[in-house]
């Protein structure tokens, strides 16, 4: 019973190639912008991580 629960709560996995087919045929906004799906989304994790080294400072600032 316990490794039927197991198997549940595990998230199917993907390979590294599969992850591209799908993320790159989705359509994307680079007629918009210019710029391809991907930079779009690394650009967008850079801001979110800016986002959260400047909580860390403001909440470092309090100590």
């Amino acid at each position: 019973m316990k490794d039927k629960e197991d198997k549940e709560d595990k998230p199917a996995r993907i390979t590294l190639d599969d992850y591209k087919k799908v993320f790159d045929n989705e359509p994307s906004s680079s007629i918009i912008t210019g710029k391809s799906k991907r930079e779009l989304a690394y650009n967008f994790a850079l801001d979110i991580r800016k986002f959260e080294i400047e909580l860390y400072w403001k909440m470092a600032g309090y100590f």
